[in-house]
């Protein structure tokens, strides 16, 4: 009949509408599967990643602990200056050189020179201690005064420095003046006697020895 035709009909379309719905369900599950799986090994190198970071921070933290450890028991140990490297002698005036203006200079030459040395060594030590106050103010004294001598030096006249060098090797002599006095005219019981007064005088300037001629 035909009411039965249209039952089998309806039944044939939800049939076949059944079967896509089923279809459909079999691939959204496929693709939920797969975007699980995705999802999984995302994770799974998310964490093998963390892993390998923490095990990186780990030995990071552990050598800088060493090293800290390290500096904090380190002594640096100081140089040893080698013999004759760093000479200073600058020794006074002599005092017949006092007022030579040559040998002040040549002091003051001599005195830098000694000035130099010193900073060289101030140097060294602020290489190892930079951090140190004290070095670096004695850095800047000695700086200071290095200025300071060439200052001096080149307002100083520029004099013959071999003369001031070969007065130093000259023997001091003395200029003797005699003067004589004359006998009183007044006569009494004492006998009268030559009255002879010295006076001694430095110089610097060479005087040829005698030869005993007139």
């Amino acid at each position: 009949s035909l009411t039965v035709q249209t039952a089998d009909s309806q039944i044939t379309k939800l049939t076949k509408k059944v079967t896509n719905l089923q279809a459909q369900n079999n691939s959204f599950r496929a693709k939920k599967d797969k975007i699980k799986q995705h999802y999984k090994e995302l994770y799974d190198s998310i964490k093998i990643t963390r892993a390998k970071h923490i095990e990186q921070v780990t030995a990071l933290t552990t050598e800088n602990v060493n090293l800290k450890t390290s500096v904090s028991k380190d002594q640096v140990k100081p140089n040893v200056l080698a013999r004759g490297k760093h000479a200073i002698d600058v020794e006074p005036i002599v005092p017949r050189l006092r007022n030579n203006k040559d040998a002040h200079l040549d002091y003051l030459r001599h005195h830098k020179e000694s000035v130099e040395t010193i900073r060289d060594i101030v140097e060294e030590a602020k290489v190892v201690r930079p951090l140190n106050r004290s070095i670096v103010s004695t850095c800047h004294y000695t700086k200071h005064s290095q200025e300071l001598l060439e200052y001096a030096i080149g307002i100083c006249p520029q004099g013959s420095q071999q003369r001031a060098k070969q007065l130093a090797h000259i023997p001091l002599i003395r200029k003797k003046q005699v003067t004589v006095a004359k006998p009183s005219d007044k006569s009494d019981s004492t006998t009268h006697r030559h009255v002879v007064i010295v006076k001694s005088q430095q110089t610097n300037v060479p005087v040829p020895p005698s030869t005993g001629v007139a």
